[in-house]
Formats: structure tokens, sequence, C-alpha cells
């Protein structure tokens, strides 16, 4: 019993000794592998600061590479005096141009043009300017040159400037360069897009305007009503030309009107309550003059019957008191008459709009 009790001992402190053998070797092994672990991880922290170092000197070099080849640069390429042109063209004077600088002056002008118009196709007119030796343009001192116009060398044909950019599309690009040197004789070169606002003026910019897409179904619209466009224009051409007999005719009756209250102040003339009355127009016997009233009225009476009539022909589709009133008149004064040619000329001129309206540009 003692023998099996000692071997069972003996057994068991050899197992115990095995399982911390073991037990000593697993670790060892672990530390072993976290070891070499962090000797990798170390490595490369290593080669990431050498790259690091390494990328921020090569970065480092460019910038100086860059900061040298810019200063050069600058040494090299003097600063653009910035020329900008205006265009005038006021009533009593020739149209001009107005060259100015903003900085580094004195600049010499060498070539300005031609206007070059492109779309589709492309058009150039040579610059008519009436001075063949600019002066030199300073910052205080801005030049001024006249110009007659443009020209076509081709069609060898000349227009205002005005016309020139007006003849183009809505999408016609219209621009011209202008190449100028400083005192230093360093050329520059700039392009210059025109402009034409709404209210006549000219603007020579350096920028560019994207004009924006029409829409396509106008477009067809216009061109469908290009069927129709003869006859109807052709009648509001006629429609405007009644419209300035309107006009004269006021004028005629406005004389009258005149003429009428300085003989009626004067007391040469009596008050009428109805000057254009058939008393007015009565036949007056050969033995006696005729009056103001005579020859002025019975003028007035042919004038007013031929605007009637014409009014009439063109079947208008309004009514006014001229196209349903006479003259002679017992019930119409001079004033009520001159309020019926206004409306008269106010109708007509409302139909002249709305008959053009469709042909107008979108």
């Amino acid at each position: 019993m003692a023998i099996a009790a000692s071997i069972a001992t003996t057994l068991i402190l050899a197992a115990a000794l095995v399982w911390a053998t073991l037990r000593n070797l697993r670790d060892a092994h672990r530390a072993s592998k976290l070891k070499k672990r962090l000797e990798e991880q170390e490595q490369q922290h290593s080669k990431d600061i050498a790259a690091r170092d390494a990328g921020a000197e090569q970065l480092s070099n460019q910038l100086q590479t860059y900061s040298a080849a810019y200063a050069a640069t600058q040494k090299q390429s003097p600063l653009d005096p910035d020329l900008s042109i205006a265009y005038a063209n006021d009533p009593g004077r020739r149209p001009r141009l107005m060259f100015k600088i903003r900085r580094n002056g004195p600049v010499k002008l060498n070539s300005i043009g031609p206007l070059v118009s492109e779309e589709a196709y492309r058009d150039e007119h040579d610059l008519e300017l009436l001075q063949f030796v600019h002066p030199d343009i300073d910052v205080n001192t801005p030049v001024e040159c006249e110009m007659s116009g443009v020209r076509n060398p081709e069609r060898r044909l000349t227009l205002s400037l005005d016309s020139a950019l007006e003849a183009g599309g809505p999408n016609t690009r219209d621009f011209v360069i202008v190449e100028y040197s400083d005192s230093g004789g360093h050329g520059f070169s700039k392009r210059f897009f025109l402009y034409k606002n709404q209210d006549g003026s000219v603007v020579w910019s350096t920028d560019e305007v994207q004009s924006e897409p029409r829409s396509l179904f106008q477009l067809r619209a216009k061109l469908g009503l290009l069927k129709t466009a003869i006859p109807n224009l052709i009648l509001v051409g006629e429609a405007c030309a009644l419209v300035e007999e309107v006009r004269y005719v006021k004028l005629r009756l406005d004389g009258i009107i005149g003429e009428a209250t300085g003989l009626q102040d004067s007391g040469a003339l009596q008050r009428l309550e109805s000057p254009l009355s058939l008393r007015c127009f009565r036949e007056c016997p050969e033995s006696q003059p005729w009056t103001w009233d005579m020859k002025s009225l019975w003028r007035f009476q042919a004038l007013y019957a031929m605007l009637k009539e014409r009014s009439l022909t063109y079947k208008f589709p309004f009514s006014s008191g001229v196209m349903a009133c006479n003259v002679p008149n017992d019930e119409v004064t001079l004033a009520t008459l001159r309020s019926m040619l206004d409306e008269h000329e106010r109708l007509i001129g409302d139909y002249v709009k709305e008959q053009r309206r469709p042909y107008l540009p979108c």
C-alpha cells in the first residue's frame, strides 16, 4: 500500500511537472511571437518615418523650384497695363473710341481690329479710324480716336459700328483684338467683346457673355407666320400711314381752333356754339368775300372726308367717332372733334401694335 501510494504521488508530481513545462513552453512561444510582431511593427514604423521625411524633402525641393520659376517669370513678364476701351456716339460729334490704362504706362497701340462677327459663319470689318498714328496712353492721359464706321473689304460697304452690331443674329459673337506694348517693348494682346444695350450704348468688355438657348417652338411658330407676313405687314404699313394722316388732320384742326380763339377774343368773330355747324358751310354770295371760317373749314372738311373714307376702307375691327361722324355737323364742336381724332389715333395705334407683335423677335 505504501509503495502504491508513493508511486501515485510520483506520477502526480511528474504529471504536474510536465504540465508546468508545457505551459512554460507555450508561454515562451507566445512571447517569441509577440516580440517578433513588435519588432516588425517597429521596423515598419521606421520605414514610414523615413518615407515621410523623404516625401517632405521632395515636396520642399519642388516648392523651391516652383518659387524660383515664378520669381523668374515675374521678372521676365511685366504687369499688364490693363487696357480698357469705351465707345461714345454723342449727337453732333463723330463716333469715337476712348482708350485708358490702369497702370504701367505709357502704352503704345500697335494694331486695332478688325471687327470679327462669328456665328455659324465669320465676317470681318475693318475699323475706319480717322487717326493712323496714336499718341501713347498713360495712366492719367487717356486717348480718344474718332472713327467713321467699319468697312467690309469684300463688299466695299461702310457701315456705322451700331449698324454692324445690329446686323448679326442673337447668337453672333462680335469681338475686336487690340495689340499694344509698354515702354519696355513688352507686347500684350487683349480681346474685347462688343455688346449693344437696349438704350443704344455699345460696351467693350473683356468678358464673354454666353447667351441662353431660345425656344425652338417659338422659332418654328415665327417661321410659320412668314407665310402671311407680306399681306399682313403691308396692311400694318398702310395703317401706320393712316396714323400720320390723323395727326396731320389734328394739326389743321388745332390751327382752326387757335385762329377762331384769336378772332373771338378780338371781337372780329362772334362766338358760335358749333363752329362746324351747317351755317358755316353755306355758300357765300359771289358779291361777298369768303371769310376765314369759310376758307379754313372748307379745307378741313375735305381732309376730314378723305380720312373717314380711308378709315372705313380698311374695315378695322373697331369703330370710332370719326368713322361715324360727318362734317359739317350741328352737334359737334371743335373740342369734341379733337377728342374724337385723339381716340381714332389711339385705336389705330393699338391695332398696329397688335398686328406687329407676332413678327417681333422672341
